[in-house]
């Protein structure tokens, strides 16, 4: 068996991700073990640890573009606020669904290595949050309050 961390999707959410793309993993066999969403910057994506046989990237490349045609079927005519995802958010315009963040020859590795790629992404975007409540704050101390 090997394991993989991979980021999946943009700004697609949880929900979507346990809906449509874990599920159908797990009929191909593999098993996600661990997934986080993280909204970095303004593109959200999910970490994940992923575990199985064969070729992971060209198995989630697959069901990424499977996931994709079955949300662009399912959300026919549907009014907007009721779908759950989008197919843009599974697999972007340029056909990348997904990036590898790493492939290993065992089926623990991705999963010891989750918490600190967890990591990593949520202090870029607590980084990123605080960058934008402390140019919002500058931009307010110049202003007098009746300008408010």
């Amino acid at each position: 068996m090997v394991s993989g961390n991979f980021l999946i999707g943009r700004d697609l959410p949880l929900k979507g991700f346990d809906k449509y793309i874990q599920p159908l993993l797990e009929e191909k066999g593999y098993s996600v073990e661990n997934k986080l969403s993280a909204m970095a910057g303004k593109n959200g994506t999910i970490i994940t640890s992923i575990v199985g046989e064969g070729d992971l990237e060209k198995t989630i490349e697959e069901t990424l573009f499977e996931v994709k045609k079955l949300i662009e079927k399912e959300n026919e005519g549907k009014y907007r606020t009721e779908h759950i995802a989008f197919p843009h958010q599974i697999m972007y315009l340029d056909g990348e669904g997904h990036q590898t963040i790493g492939i290993y020859k065992d089926n623990k590795t991705a999963s010891q290595l989750f918490p600190s790629i967890a990591q990593k992404y949520l202090l870029e975007e607590l980084e990123t949050q605080a960058s934008e409540v402390s140019d919002t704050i500058k931009s307010l101390l110049g202003k007098k309050l009746s300008e408010l």
